[in-house]
C-alpha cells in the first residue's frame, strides 16, 4: 500500500518547485523499511540509532539527520485524594529514583554513537519537552533553580522523602503502560523504571495494557489506580502541554487542580508578548519541578534519526510534530 501525493498546479507560490509526485509507501515493519532503503527502493526512512553505522557502511554517501522532537514522556498518578501520590514528597521521590542519563543511554546508545563521530543529543525533558527549545527550561540549568535537585538521581534522598511522607518501608502500587504502540525504545525505558521504583521501596505490580481497549480509553484519561507511564502527543504549539496538564481539559491525566498551575496555563495562552510568555513557561516548569505533579522522563528526548539517499536535497530543513507532509517535503528535490 502507498499514499500518492500530486502537486497542486494552482499553488499560490509559483516560486516553489514541487516534486510532481510523492509516493509514500506504507511498510509497518521497521526491518522491511530499512531493507528497502538499503536496496535503494526508498528515498527516505526513519532509522534506529543502532543501525546508523551499518547504513553508513553500506551507503557511504547516505545523509543522516537527527532532531530532538516534541514527544514528551512522563509518569503520572491516579487522582484519588487518599492515595500516596497526593503528597508532593512521594512524587519528588519518584523523580529522584530514576537515573535519566542511564535511561538515555539505554534508549539511544549515546556513547557508541558519539564514538562513531555522530552528533547525538541527550537532554532531559521538563514538563515542556526538550525539543521545544524556544520554551523549554533545561532541568540541569540555572533557570530551574532549587527544584533542579528533584531531577537528579539520588535514591538515598528519595527514600528519605518517602519516610518523611509516612512511608519508611515504602508501599505497593500498580505500574501501568502500553507496550503495543510505541516500540522497543519506549518499552525498554518503561521496564527499566520499574527497577528504579522498586529500589526505593515502591513495590510495583506491572499492568501492561492494550493501547486501544484500556490505556488510551481509561488510564490516559485519569481513570486508573497507581502510577502510569506514557507519551504526550507532539503538539504544534507548546502552550498545549500546559493547557492539557493543568486545566479542566478531559485529558488532564492526573486531574491536577492546582490554582497556580491553572493560572499559568491560562495566562500563557493569552500572552502576546514573547518574553513575558517565556517567563510564564519558565515559572510553570519550575513549579512543576517543585511539586512533580507530572514526572518527566527521557523517552523522546534523545536524537531521532532519519536517512536519505545521496540524491535527495533539502533534507536539512526539519519540522517538529506532524507537519512533515506540508512543512518538509516542499523544500526537497532530487538532484
Amino acid at each position: 500500500m502507498k499514499i500518492v501525493r500530486k502537486k497542486n498546479p494552482e499553488w499560490y507560490n509559483k516560486n516553489v518547485v514541487f516534486f510532481d509526485t510523492i509516493e509514500q509507501s506504507i511498510i509497518p515493519e521497521y526491518a522491511n523499511r530499512l531493507a528497502q532503503f538499503l536496496a535503494g527502493n526508498l528515498d527516505l526512512v526513519d532509522l534506529n540509532g543502532d543501525d546508523l553505522t551499518a547504513v553508513k557502511k553500506q551507503i557511504p554517501q547516505a545523509q543522516l539527520t537527527s532532531t530532538v522532537g516534541p514527544t514528551l514522556s512522563f509518569m503520572f498518578f491516579d487522582p484519588d485524594p487518599t492515595s500516596p501520590w497526593k503528597d508532593p514528597r512521594v512524587r519528588q521521590a519518584v523523580s529522584m529514583a530514576i537515573n535519566r542519563d542511564d535511561l538515555l543511554e539505554l534508549g539511544y546508545n549515546l556513547k557508541k554513537l558519539k564514538e562513531a563521530g555522530l552528533d547525538v543529543q541527550g537532554p532531559w525533558h521538563n514538563i515542556i519537552p526538550a525539543g521545544e527549545t524556544r520554551w523549554w527550561v533545561d532541568p540541569k540549568g540555572k533557570d530551574q533553580g532549587d527544584s533542579a535537585k528533584f531531577f537528579k538521581y539520588d535514591p538515598a534522598e528519595a527514600k528519605k522523602l518517602l519516610s518523611a511522607a509516612g512511608y519508611p518501608d515504602g508501599f505497593s502500587t500498580v505500574y501501568q503502560y502500553t507496550a503495543n504502540r510505541y516500540g522497543k525504545l519506549f518499552n525498554d525505558i518503561a521496564e527499566a523504571q520499574i527497577n528504579y521504583l522498586n529500589q526505593i521501596g515502591i513495590k510495583t505490580t506491572t499492568d501492561v495494557q492494550d493501547y486501544s481497549s484500556k490505556y488510551i480509553t481509561q488510564t490516559f484519561l485519569g481513570n486508573f489506580k497507581g502510577i502510569a507511564f506514557g507519551y504526550e502527543t507532539p503538539f504544534p504549539e507548546a502552550g498545549s502541554y500546559l493547557t492539557r496538564f493543568f486545566t479542566e481539559d478531559p485529558n488532564n491525566h492526573s486531574k491536577v487542580k492546582d490554582p497556580t498551575m491553572t493560572k499559568l496555563a491560562q495566562d500563557q495562552a493569552i500572552e502576546a508578548n514573547e518574553e513575558k510568555r517565556r517567563a510564564l513557561f519558565k515559572e510553570a516548569q519550575v513549579k512543576n519541578g517543585e511539586n512533580m505533579f507530572y514526572v518527566p522522563s527521557v523517552a523522546g528526548a534523545g536524537s531521532g534519526w532519519g536517512g536519505s539517499q545521496p540524491n535527495i536535497k533539502g533534507v536539512d530543513y526539519r519540522t517538529k510534530g506532524y507537519g512533515q507532509g506540508t512543512e518538509e517535503y516542499v523544500y526537497r528535490w532530487k538532484a
